[in-house]
């Protein structure tokens, strides 16, 4: 009895589907290419385009790839192996081979290596030119100590002298650090040394003849020791200026200029010089007398003309008018025409309005207010003549003559059943 195979349908060639290109990877291509019905050569030219790795069972290093072991990143040479990153870190550092580091690792010399220690890491590392950090690294891994140059012991004559003299005088005297000579003594229980010396009389008679601090350069002491002894004994601040008289040029130009411009002009402090114009009564600049001529266009015109011409602000003008009672002057309200109103709804508000002279906002209100939909240049209705060309012109042609979209055009052609027009090649 024979027995008739069912010849397989490949299918080579044929799109891929999503469920297919998951698989990608995640088995071996040859098992791929089975379940598919494709060929071997397809599954990895798809694997591969799509840059999908192919999962590899863990092989033996051979010589030639222990070779490149330190040559290349270890991010660049995985992918070229094919191995985890961490398998390539965890060979190399099995080994003992440094890693690429192009920007911080050195190859060093035997000369070099016999330097390593000898010197302050700083100091060899500026001689090679690199950096401190790869020099300490490498002595590290040589197991080499550090030859770093520790301060030498505290003499029993350096002991003596501390809490003597301040720490940072010590400090600089021994030529050590603030620090160290502040733990060397705390440790010994030494008390610190402060730089407060007692006041003598003369330094007292000095206190509010001069500034705070000229008298604290003068005696060789802080401006907060200064300040808060002349406090303790109640002695008033010496300002930095000395009181200046007002004379009668200066008083005579008090209101006639701004006060900051004219505190600059007399070289005196604004707030001085404020408080000296309301001490006298003195207006200021912007607040002139106002004159019975000026007073007669309140209210006849609005308050910016006003403003415009007489030389003033619109708040001033605003308070004198409140000030006399005088009511504000209404803009004119503009009618609107029939032709006017004909046009609400045919143009945007903006448009209309620079047309008419009026703000966007008047049109808006005014279309609002006899229900006038706004404009849309997408949903204006169509006229007869407007659809004859339809089907007649291409369809951007179109859209330019009428002041229309193109995909108003196209919908509105399909609306009504009209073929597109075919350009002639």
């Amino acid at each position: 009895m024979l027995i008739r195979r069912s010849r397989i349908r490949t299918r080579r060639g044929a799109p891929w589907k999503v469920v297919e290109l998951k698989q990608l990877g995640k088995a071996p291509d040859s098992a791929l290419a089975r379940r598919f019905h494709r060929s071997i050569q397809e599954v990895v030219a798809m694997r591969k385009s799509r840059r999908i790795a192919l999962p590899t069972p863990p092989r033996r290093w051979t010589a030639r790839e222990i070779k490149l072991l330190g040559r290349y990143n270890d991010a660049e040479l995985a992918r070229r192996l094919r191995r985890p990153r961490w398998e390539v870190r965890s060979k190399r550092i099995e080994l003992h081979i440094p890693p690429l580091c192009p920007h911080r690792y050195k190859r060093f010399l035997p000369k070099e290596d016999r330097l390593l220690g000898t010197r302050p890491d700083s100091e060899l590392a500026r001689l090679w030119g690199c950096d401190t950090s790869t020099v300490l690294l490498r002595r590290r891994l040589l197991g080499i100590p550090s030859c770093h140059p520790w301060p030498p012991r505290w003499t029993k004559a350096e002991k003596q002298l501390l809490g003597t003299v301040p720490d940072k005088v010590l400090a600089r005297r021994l030529k050590r650090t603030h620090a160290a000579v502040a733990v060397v003594r705390q440790k010994l229980g030494i008390p610190a040394c402060t730089e407060r010396k007692p006041w003598q009389p003369a330094d007292d008679k000095l206190l509010g003849t001069a500034p705070d601090e000229q008298i604290a350069r003068k005696i060789g002491r802080s401006i907060s020791a200064v300040q808060n002894r002349r406090i303790k004994l109640g002695v008033r601040f010496k300002p930095f200026r000395p009181h200046r008289r007002w004379t009668e040029a200066e008083i005579r130009l008090l209101g006639k200029f701004g006060d900051r411009q004219l505190a600059r002009k007399l070289h005196r402090h604004f707030t001085s010089l404020r408080s000296k114009r309301i001490s006298l009564g003195v207006p200021p600049y912007f607040c002139r007398r106002w004159k019975p001529e000026e007073d007669a266009l309140l209210g006849v015109l609005p308050d910016s003309v006003v403003a415009r011409r007489l030389g003033r602000t619109a708040m001033s003008v605003k308070d004198r008018r409140y000030k006399l009672g005088i009511s504000c002057v209404a803009p004119q309200f503009k009618r609107y025409s029939p032709a006017e109103d004909r046009l609400l709804g045919t143009m945007p508000d903006g448009d209309l309005a620079r047309k008419l002279g009026r703000t966007a906002g008047a049109i808006q209100a005014r279309r609002i207010l006899l229900k006038i939909p706004k404009f849309n240049l997408q949903r204006r209705s169509w006229s007869s003549e407007e659809e004859a060309l339809l089907g007649q012109l291409p369809d951007a042609e179109i859209a330019r003559r009428l002041n229309r979209t193109l995909n108003a055009v196209e919908l509105r052609r399909n609306r009504l059943g009209i073929a597109r027009i075919q350009r002639s090649p």
